[in-house]
């Protein structure tokens, strides 16, 4: 990001000094000046005046579910305390209820961990009792059916990636989240749930008819995200807060959209028109996404392509769930 944006400043943290040391290696061998690693735990940085410089965008990928309560109220103080009204903050965390049926796998897992240690051989004596009471009739893989899809995939990943298990499984402070927890938490740092950056998420009109309507009956918003979550049986949130939310009208937003460079990442022959999304498979219309992608083959800022000819009339109806 920092290479791609060269007038913007950036910043990184993190605990570990070997996270740090590489990172600035990679600074250096690039030449980037437009970015700096600090090494810093956030519970001290929280006690200071000013942790930073103020900030537009805060991200936090992948440390809510891995981190305690006191570390996470620490990085809202250090939100409230640097991120700009107007600015944003992205989390992504383990989410319930989609990972229910993992729950038990885990806490089995450091429950071998603190007998033998976080290493392979407690990995593998959980995976071996697992195996022991699925074969014996065990009531919880009936009860959570997900159970056995998860010890099928762990069984998968430990060939080829020990690490994230380790990370993932044996860490003494991991949690799982329901939306309305985050939502709470984030109010520490004056924030507002924006949307998701999973961006299908932020389009109901992809479910069926029948699950929109209950959708629709929540009485606010963090029931909304609760309800969708569980019709979709959300696992993984990718969540966008504000502090400071001002409407922005819809001629404003054709006007930004307007002005935004769109281009092609992919040759057109390999672009796939179906989309795998948490509320199913979605498949675009032929006829409303080959005009798009003809239309992008060089850049083109929004108003060019609003003003395609082979655009005009396209509705926000133009794709289809497929059941």
């Amino acid at each position: 990001m920092a290479a791609a944006n060269p007038t913007i400043r950036f910043v990184g943290v993190d605990f570990n000094p070997e996270q740090i040391a590489h990172a600035r290696s990679l600074v250096r061998r690039t030449g980037l000046t437009n970015i700096e690693f600090h090494e810093a735990d956030f519970v001290s940085l929280a006690g200071k005046d000013q942790p930073f410089e103020p900030c537009d965008y805060v991200v936090a990928h992948g440390i809510l579910t891995w981190v305690n309560q006191e570390v996470r109220s620490a990085i809202y103080r250090i939100i409230d305390k640097t991120l700009t009204p107007g600015g944003m903050a992205y989390f992504s965390y383990n989410a319930l209820p989609g990972w229910l049926a993992t729950h038990p796998v885990q806490h089995l897992m450091t429950q071998f961990a603190d007998r033998t240690g976080v290493n392979k051989q407690s990995f593998e004596s959980a995976l071996t009792a697992l195996e022991n009471l699925k074969d014996a009739g065990a009531a919880v893989f009936k009860s959570q059916p997900g159970i056995q899809s998860r010890l099928e995939q762990l069984q998968k990943q430990a060939a080829n990636n020990e690490n994230y298990i380790y990370h993932e499984y044996f860490h003494s402070s991991w949690t799982l989240f329901y939306f309305s927890q985050i939502a709470q938490e984030a109010s520490e740092g004056k924030l507002r749930f924006l949307g998701s950056a999973t961006l299908p998420e932020n389009y109901d009109g992809m479910l069926p008819e029948p699950m929109r309507k209950a959708i629709d009956s929540a009485p606010d918003m963090a029931m909304r995200e609760l309800f969708k979550d569980m019709a979709i049986n959300q696992s993984f949130r990718r969540d966008v807060f504000v502090r400071g939310q001002t409407p922005i009208w819809n001629g404003e937003q054709l006007s930004l959209f307007a002005q935004r460079m769109v281009t092609l990442l992919q040759v057109p022959d390999k672009i796939s028109l179906k989309f795998q999304t948490g509320f199913g498979e979605v498949s675009g219309k032929e006829e409303v996404y080959k005009p798009i992608i003809g239309s992008s083959r060089t850049g083109r800022t929004g108003h060019r392509l609003q003003e395609s000819s082979a655009l005009r009339g396209i509705s926000e109806k133009s794709n289809q769930v497929q059941k």
